[in-house]
């Protein structure tokens, strides 16, 4: 393994689609956080992460995503698909911060990358407009790390 620096990071989400407006998902490269969700007494509801994932151009990523009908299969009646963004440009920041989110939140549908950190000491400053995902994440791999129980990554928006 070759060693990296430390690095420190910025990420800012911006919006929350439902499943409905996939379609007009920005064409940008960056991160998506893909959530099981429902509107309730006039707001969203996220529950948790499912899924984190980085693409050239998200829009085309998530109309082909080979785990779209696996995350519908898994939601709970009346509860939907959302997704939130990051622009990214640059494909080796993406790929960093990708493995950074899911070694640190560990979303149920991301296998790979949830249990090693391949990259040095990583340092995210993550903004988030909808304040889901924002704060300071500092991700380094621990062999000794134990995987963390989804049910403690519960939060509403």
């Amino acid at each position: 393994m070759t060693t990296q620096p430390p690095i420190t990071l910025n990420l800012y989400f911006n919006g929350l689609w439902s499943e409905e407006y996939f379609g007009r998902l920005p064409d940008f490269s960056g991160i998506y956080a893909i959530y099981e969700g429902r509107f309730i007494n006039g707001r969203v509801q996220l529950s948790h992460v499912l899924y984190i994932g980085q693409s050239e151009n998200i829009r085309s990523r998530i109309a082909f995503h080979e785990k779209l009908s696996e995350f519908r299969e898994n939601l709970r009646p009346d509860w939907k698909l959302y997704l939130s963004a990051a622009k990214v440009y640059k494909e080796r920041a993406r790929l960093r911060m990708e493995a950074a989110m899911i070694y640190h939140f560990q979303p149920i549908f991301n296998v790979d990358g949830s249990d090693w950190f391949q990259y040095g000491r990583t340092h995210l400053d993550i903004h988030d407009t909808l304040g889901l995902l924002s704060g300071e994440v500092v991700v380094e791999n621990d062999p000794n790390r134990s995987i963390l129980d989804p049910e403690t990554l519960m939060f509403e928006a």
